[in-house]
């Protein structure tokens, strides 16, 4: 399944939200704890965990933001392809 997709499929199935990638997470009702939800989902169906670091430093506002980075990280083999 494509990253973009699968982000989109868990805001759908735990938001109830359908978004276009370049919408801002926060302007379309994602609220902090939403956030903190969203990324706990993704590291649960991609099978890692953000660092720390990169959730403080990056700027992670978009579905596309997740996905560049959840790309980047397959790249560099910090996480399996799905």
């Amino acid at each position: 399944m494509e990253i973009a997709s699968t982000i989109q499929k868990i805001l759908k199935e735990q938001f109830n939200l359908v978004i276009d990638m370049e919408d801002r997470l926060m302007d379309i009702g994602i609220n902090s704890m939403d956030y903190i939800k969203l990324i706990i989902a993704l590291e649960v169906e991609f099978g890692f965990e953000f660092d720390d670091d990169v959730l403080v430093t990056e700027q992670l506002n978009t579905g596309s933001d997740f996905a560049t980075m959840i790309s980047s990280m397959i790249e560099k083999g910090k996480i399996h392809e799905i």
